[in-house]
């Protein structure tokens, strides 16, 4: 017997999300694509009608979606730290692509943020 699957959201919609993490996510028996956000909604609709979930274009309104889990961050280096930050407020499990950050300080500040979460 399966148990619940695990909700996924997507925080970015560039190629790697389109090649990897989707398609990953998709293909699993444990997990389910429930939500993309980027800055651009119709980045983040191409890849939800390809994948499936709902298209955002407000970080925080796809942070509370309900039942989210967890979330990948695979925007631009410089934005990883406004989404993994985003995501520990909201107590979400976060992947964050690599590098976590473009400065020590800014990776500090990340999992000070996962740590008091």
């Amino acid at each position: 017997m399966q148990g619940p699957k695990i909700k996924v959201g997507l925080v970015g919609s560039g190629a790697i999300m389109r090649l990897s993490h989707a398609p990953t996510i998709k293909a699993s028996k444990d997990a389910e694509l429930v939500a993309v956000f980027d800055t651009d909604l119709n980045r983040a609709e191409g890849l939800t009608r390809e994948f499936g979930g709902k298209a955002f274009d407000h970080l925080e309104a796809m942070l509370d979606v309900s039942g989210l889990d967890a979330v990948i961050v695979a925007t631009p280096n410089k934005y990883h730290e406004e989404g993994v930050v985003a995501a520990a407020k909201h107590a979400k499990h976060v992947l964050c692509e690599k590098p976590l950050s473009v400065d020590a300080a800014a990776a500090c500040h990340m999992v000070r943020s996962c740590d008091d979460a």
